[in-house]
């Protein structure tokens, strides 16, 4: 089906399975020689099984709102759940706190429960995948490393926002209810999104306007 290999790192993905059955995964060295020796680590990212996350690693269920965080190291991938409704909206957005590669682009992509790629979003400091659920079950958010080499490493903060589902702000973040002519302040570090709410009756007009406070990276645009 797929073949690749790199220097550091290497993916096969983005596969839809085309026939029920056992599938095969084959890793060796990949120089012209087939003569490199050295250590790996392998992940699957797959939908349709629960997700098991290794000792010591992240991924595992998303609360809406709540900012997780996590580490890619060379070749890493995290693997992200949550579970939607049809028709609700998705944001997910993945951000750089630190870049010990120098290189690290941080890259997310957002799977349907049938395993269709909804959407993948990656950047030198941040990424965003958005999609409207096209079907009720558990979706897959996978983050790794987007440069060409897949070998940046770092740490990401993730947020999932979301309709339908309570939302949970992360102790020390900014979000929740949204109070008519209260307001709220809050602030924007890279990659980050903050999350509100208020409730509304068909017919009733609504403005909200956002206003720039600070720029502490010279390109902030609310």
């Amino acid at each position: 089906m797929q073949s690749s290999f790199g220097a550091s790192a290497a993916e096969v993905g983005s596969a839809s399975a085309p026939t029920n059955g056992t599938y095969l995964v084959v890793v060796g060295d990949g120089n012209g020689a087939e003569s490199g020796t050295g250590q790996y680590r392998l992940t699957l990212a797959k939908t349709g099984d629960p997700v098991v996350i290794s000792a010591g690693d992240e991924g595992g269920p998303m609360i809406n709102g709540s900012t997780e965080t996590g580490t890619i190291s060379t070749g890493d991938l995290d693997v992200w759940t949550f579970t939607a409704s049809a028709g609700e909206a998705i944001v997910i957005r993945v951000g750089e706190v630190t870049d010990t590669s120098g290189n690290f682009e941080p890259w997310v992509r957002l799977y349907s429960p049938t395993g269709t790629l909804l959407d993948s979003g990656f950047g030198a400091s941040a990424g965003e995948v958005t999609a409207t659920a096209p079907a009720n079950g558990v979706y897959l958010a996978v983050v790794g490393d987007g440069n060409g080499a897949l070998s940046g490493t770092g740490d990401y903060r993730l947020t999932l926002a979301m309709t339908g589902s309570p939302i949970v702000i992360t102790s020390g973040d900014e979000g929740g209810p949204l109070t008519n002519g209260v307001n709220p302040t809050g602030t924007i570090t890279e990659g980050d999104i903050d999350l509100y709410s208020f409730t509304a009756c068909k017919g009733e007009n609504i403005n909200i306007l956002l206003t720039e406070l600070t720029d502490t990276s010279g390109n902030f645009t609310p």
